[in-house]
């Protein structure tokens, strides 16, 4: 297996427990769980946390199994070929591997492997960056986290507010706001935008 280079912008850093990762990516504690353990593991993690690369592994597994529908058999062999033959160290995190779904998620750095995930891929005013606030989710643009907004907007204050002190389109305070937590969704304050995306914050 390709040895893991210095320097990688905190790509591979561990920073997310299992919980977290089953936050950010929308997948099943189960599901996280046993694809990454057993004897053939298909997402390798070093130790007990997630990096962001591993994340985008979860996604692009996702994509194989459901929009192609890949058996795990198959994606894993995919994955050892990809290692042995290509020297990938992350086949499912670099550009070989994305599936026209992921396009539209991850963009890749010039060494082909993921360096932002777009939470939001229509839209792209969310993103997890493992170089900005610690790979937390934040409004794109701006190094502003997420769950900053929303325990701004559970204190009382408005969009119109938070969009003016960071210096963004109001919309795009709002459209934070709904993304952080299912029970800010439907509140009158935060007035919807365009579709929501799935519950990425705190």
């Amino acid at each position: 297996m390709p040895k893991a280079k210095k320097n990688d912008s905190g790509v591979d850093t561990p920073a997310y427990t299992l919980r977290e990762a089953g936050r950010l990516s929308g997948i099943s504690l189960g599901t996280l769980h046993a694809w990454t353990h057993g004897p053939s593991p298909i997402i390798r993690l070093a130790g007990d946390r997630w990096s962001f690369t591993n994340l985008v592994e979860a996604y692009t597994l996702r994509a194989l199994r459901k929009a192609h529908g890949m058996r795990l058999s198959e994606v894993r062999n995919a994955v050892r070929n990809a290692e042995e033959k290509l020297g990938l160290r992350h086949p499912l995190a670099s550009r070989s591997f994305l599936t026209d779904q992921h396009v539209r998620h991850v963009e890749c750095g010039d060494d082909g492997r993921a360096r932002r995930l777009y939470v939001d891929a229509d839209r792209r005013l969310i993103v997890i960056d493992p170089a900005v606030a610690f790979g937390r989710p934040v409004i794109n643009g701006t190094r502003v986290p997420l769950e900053v907004v929303a325990a701004r907007f559970r204190g009382g204050e408005e969009p119109a507010d938070i969009a003016a002190d960071y210096a963004i389109p109001e919309a795009q305070a709002n459209h934070a706001i709904r993304a952080s937590v299912p029970t800010i969704r439907n509140h009158p304050r935060a007035r919807p935008t365009v579709r929501s995306p799935r519950s990425v914050g705190t």
